[in-house]
Formats: C-alpha cells, structure tokens, sequence
C-alpha cells in the first residue's frame, strides 16, 4: 500500500510539473490579452521571425565569460557541499565536483527533481557514507539557499532603483516587503541556531504544534525535521558554518554576474544590479512543479525580470530567456554526461538511484 502511495505521489508530481510547464511555455509562445474588472492584462507572445533575427544579431562573445561564472559557480557549491559533508566524512574536491554535475544534470532530464535525490545516493556509493545523512546535508544546503534569496530578495526591494512608472505605483509596499522579508531571513537564521543549540526543547514546541494534524503526517514531518538536524552538524563548527555561509553568498553573486554579463549580448542596457532582481525572480519561477529542465517557468520568470526592469523590446527579451536557458542545459547536460561516462555510470543507474534513496 504505501508503495503504491508512493507511486502515485510520484505520478501527481510529475503530471503537475508536466501541466504548469505546458502552461508557462503557452504564455511564453501565445501570450495573453484580455481584459479583468476594466483592466487590461497583456503578455506578449513570441514572434518567431523577430527572434530569429535578434538571436542573429546577437553577439555570442559573452559565451565566453558567462561560461567562466557558471563553471565558477559549479565550482563554489561543489566546495560548499564539500563542507556540508565534512562532518560525516571528509570527501576530495573532485568526487564532489563530479556528482554534482550529474546530480544537476538530473535535475535537466528526470522528472520531479530527481537530481536532488542522485547526488546523496552516488556520494553515498563512491564514498561508502550513510545515504539518508547525505540527503540531510541536500536540504542544508538548500536551506542556505532559500536564506541567501531571502536576504538578497529584502535588499532588492529596499534598495533596488525599480523603473518610475514601475516605482510609484508600489513603491512603499516594496521597500515594507524588503523590510519584512530581511526580518524574516532574521528569525529564519534565529530559529535554525535554536534548532542545533537547544534541539530537545525546540522539538517538543514543534511536536506540540504539529500534534493537530493527522498522525501519518505529524510522524513523517517530525521524521524529516530529525533528518534535518542531522544535517546541522554544520552548526556545530564556527569555521565551516562561516565559510559556508560566505560561499553561499558568493554564489548567489556569481549567479547574478552571469545574469548580467549576457545582458549586451542582445542589446540589453540595465545597471548591474539588474542581476540581482533577475536570478531572483528565476528562482521563485523554477520553485514551481515543472518538467525535467524548468521548461516553460524559467523563460517567463525570465522575461518577467526583463518587463519589471523596463526591457520593452519582447524580441530581445524572448531571445535572452531563451539563450540562457539553452546555454544552462546544454552545458550541465554535457558535463554531466562526461562525469557520468568517467564515473563508469548509466542512466539505468541514475534511475535506480532516484528510486531509492534509503541505505
């Protein structure tokens, strides 16, 4: 029975991924024009003539250093995981840096996130180490990234020069959202150091609180959370806890600069900070349930940046979205299969790994 649960959670997943991308990937292509309480909405579709053409035009030299920053950036979360395993094992640069790739290319062609789950269970099998506390060091990291989006979300909408237009409609209730969300990244990082230093008493208000719900629920979050703590062995070293939270910056920064850096490629004139509010916006589009490679939510997320920042041109805009999501795909798809060809590993294997992510 909880098999067959299990499959079917599964299935709903990756239908609904399936389904939120097709639609995304509608707007992107057909757009929207209709008319909602006396307010028009409008999205522009994709001229495919203007886009070819603007893709043309294009100026593919930024290839070059966008490739530097994203290879630079695949670099820093191999070094930060590296740290996040150190306290269940110490592993080589060059293990991690292999089984990340291929765990992010997983996240390019396997349906729900697979790639999440491979990373864990190949660490696990090149480096003899527990599976299930390899998965809790997953979910730190992508606490430290949740927390690093925060941070940078609050300063964007306090700081961030949005266009006029853009700026007086809503401008107070931007910088009182950065105000709120910066307080929430606050009590965020509270809550996780009360979690690791007074992890007895944190649990029993947690147990407390989640004794309203159902039992088979209340049991598998509390088991999750535990798994969690796991993960926190980080905390428990000042040096590591640092660095990881500097490389955690530094690659969201990274991020940014590749953003930008593509930006002259077709013509785009924004302030580098334009970076920021990009590669922020892209992350809440690809949080969505989407199909293998984000299709569909990354473009729009994309594009969605380049309007708030009063990017007009929609040629120039499509063909941005689209080109950084092709140069994202094609480079992890072929580096990861490098890795996955010298790790002497199959898709075969990869799908066994997403599979079962047990011991």
């Amino acid at each position: 029975m909880k098999e067959e649960l299990a499959i079917l959670k599964k299935k709903v997943f990756f239908w609904a991924g399936i389904i939120v991308s097709f639609l995304f990937l509608y707007l992107f292509l057909f757009g929207l024009n209709f008319t909602f309480h006396g307010k028009k909405v409008f999205y522009p579709g994709i001229n495919f003539g203007e886009v070819g053409k603007a893709m043309g035009n294009a100026n593919y030299f930024y290839i070059l250093p966008y490739y530097i920053l994203y290879m630079l950036a695949f670099v820093i979360r191999a070094a930060r995981w590296r740290y996040f395993m150190e306290p269940i094992k110490k592993i080589s640069f060059s293990s991690i840096f292999s089984v990340t790739f291929i765990g992010f290319m997983g996240n390019c062609i396997l349906p729900a996130r697979a790639g999440e789950v491979v990373r864990p269970v190949l660490i696990g099998m090149k480096e003899k180490v527990s599976k299930s506390a390899s998965f809790a060091t997953i979910v730190i990291e992508r606490v430290f990234d949740m927390v690093t989006i925060l941070l940078f979300s609050g300063l964007i909408l306090i700081f961030f020069k949005f266009p006029s237009d853009f700026e007086a409609g809503i401008g107070k209730s931007l910088r009182a959202a950065g105000i709120g969300i910066a307080g929430m990244t606050l009590l965020l990082v509270i809550f996780l150091i009360l979690l690791k230093e007074k992890t007895e008493q944190v649990l029993r208000i947690i147990k407390k609180i989640f004794s309203v719900l159902p039992e088979a629920l209340g049991n598998k979050l509390i088991k999750f959370i535990e798994s969690f703590i796991d993960g926190l062995g980080i905390l428990s070293n000042f040096k590591n806890l640092t660095l990881s939270a500097l490389l955690s910056i530094s690659l969201w920064i990274v991020f940014a600069m590749s953003a930008y850096v593509m930006l002259p490629a077709f013509g785009i004139k924004l302030p580098f900070s334009s970076g920021f509010l990009i590669i922020v916006i892209n992350a809440l589009g690809v949080a969505l349930p989407s199909s293998p490679g984000f299709i569909g939510v990354y473009q729009v997320s994309i594009e969605i940046a380049l309007k708030i920042m009063n990017v007009t041109d929609v040629s120039n805009s499509k063909s941005y979205a689209i080109t950084l999501w092709a140069l994202n795909m094609i480079f992890t798809i072929i580096i990861g299969m490098f890795f996955l060809w010298k790790e002497n590993l199959t898709f075969k294997d990869i799908k066994k790994s997403g599979e079962d992510s047990g011991d």
